[in-house]
Formats: C-alpha cells, structure tokens, sequence
C-alpha cells in the first residue's frame, strides 16, 4: 500500500484490482508458450510454495493490526485470493501424472 498523502482516497484499491485483474487474464491467454510451460512440475510447484507463503505472511502481518483500513481489508481480500489461487495451482501440480 502507498503511504502517499496526495492520492485520492480508493487509489491504492483500484490499483491492487488492476494488478490482480491484469494477472488472472494473462494465466488465461490460449496459444502461447509460456515460461511456465517450459519449466519442470518441481519448478513450477515450487514458485506457487514460495507465492504462497510470502503471500500468507503478508496476510499475517495485515491481521496482527488491531484495526485495518478500508485499503488494507480490501487487499486482505485480494491477497487470500491470490493464496488461494497458488494452492490450487500447487494442488493441480500434485494431480498432474
């Protein structure tokens, strides 16, 4: 989140949107080669543990706060998302034969 003073109030928001809107359409694209196609099950699982962690510890540290803003319980949101998201792709990595 920006500390900044002069942004309008609900910027940080429509940011954090844009990020993770612009990411689930690029995980969504058909026809191109993608590094992840490239890389190893083990490589692929491994970068989704790592997201999944750094994001569950940031979510960690939003909930120690006694009283979050309207920002941060929407990137709170987001960000269980976002974890969510990278369990799944561990979980179909794990499928995979």
């Amino acid at each position: 989140m920006s500390v900044r003073g002069n942004e309008p109030k609900g910027h940080g928001r429509q940011l954090l949107l844009k990020d993770f809107k612009s990411s689930a359409r690029l995980s969504q694209k058909k026809g191109v080669i993608s590094m992840e196609e490239v890389k190893t099950k083990e490589e692929r699982y491994n970068e989704a543990r790592i997201m999944h962690k750094s994001l569950d510890e940031k979510l960690q540290m939003l909930q120690e706060k006694p009283h979050l803003t309207e920002d941060e319980e929407l990137e709170m949101k987001l960000l269980k998302k976002k974890k969510l998201y990278f369990k799944d792709i561990m979980e179909r990595i794990k499928g995979e034969s």
